[in-house]
């Protein structure tokens, strides 16, 4: 069974940054997703003071240090990265040098990072074998099976069962708002199950539920992945791309990130 969640606990009138209520349960687990209160974090889509500040203020409410963490420059690929203690503070507090769309780690102490407006954040958890992975999945990585792939990943370099895996979902554009009056440009014939026409003869996209095939079909259990119900698009508490170019404001991201304690 697919989970919901809530959004976090209230702390001086703000609130704090956003979880998924059922990835809690583990103790040796941090995650959290920053909202628009927390200002933009991307170095390409603001001031670099700024998004520095940002990123601090951020990471000191979750008692997590700057300098174990870990980001690469998002490509919109399917390349995955095995990272430690050799690679952390890489991108953080400026901007990184490292591409790829795919983090896994299985040293304690560090933290993954990125930051999205709409594509989607997948956070996965070997509890058998205290392994963390961090992935970016847009419409492109999608279509490159990036989610299937760190499955796989995670088989090869930590020998995880994919029954066991956890896999938590973030806050990303859904099949309501994610509207195009052209194809995806990717193997349309595997895209045709997740995608929909609307009443104008525009094609609705349904990148949440194409993730959730292809982690099914690599061995995850269902009531293991656990879904945010918060579409970036409608909500209004995510920063969007696609709303902020349909609205003509300036563009911001939010960030994503999951660490083992």
């Amino acid at each position: 069974m697919v989970m919901f969640v809530t959004l976090g606990l209230v702390c001086k009138n703000k609130l704090m940054p956003y979880q998924l209520e059922d990835l809690k349960q583990y103790s040796s687990l941090i995650h959290a997703f920053s909202t628009k209160e927390d200002g933009n974090m991307s170095f390409k889509w603001g001031e670099e003071k700024e998004v520095v500040a940002n990123r601090k203020k951020f990471l000191h409410e979750l008692k997590l240090e700057p300098t174990k963490g870990i980001t690469t420059e998002l490509v919109h690929g399917d390349t995955i990265l095995r990272v430690g203690k050799k690679q952390t503070g890489q991108g953080i507090l400026k901007p990184p040098t490292l591409k790829s769309d795919g983090l896994i780690t299985n040293e304690p102490g560090i933290f993954l990072f990125h930051v999205v407006a709409d594509c989607l954040s997948l956070l996965f958890y070997d509890p058998e074998n205290e392994a963390i992975g961090l992935a970016h999945a847009g419409w492109q990585g999608t279509d490159q099976q990036i989610a299937k792939k760190m499955v796989e990943k995670f088989i090869t370099e930590f020998k995880t069962k994919p029954e066991n895996l956890v896999i938590g979902l973030g806050p990303s554009i859904h099949r309501c708002c994610y509207v195009t009056t052209e194809p995806i440009k990717g193997s349309w014939q595997t895209w045709q199950p997740f995608l929909t026409k609307g009443k104008d003869n525009d094609i609705h996209s349904n990148v949440v539920g194409f993730n959730i095939y292809q982690l099914s079909e690599a061995g995850v259990e269902h009531e293991n992945i656990f879904i945010s119900e918060f579409c970036t698009a409608h909500s209004g508490k995510f920063f969007s791309h696609y709303q902020d170019v349909q609205d003509k404001k300036p563009e911001a991201r939010f960030a994503a990130l999951i660490g083992l304690k």
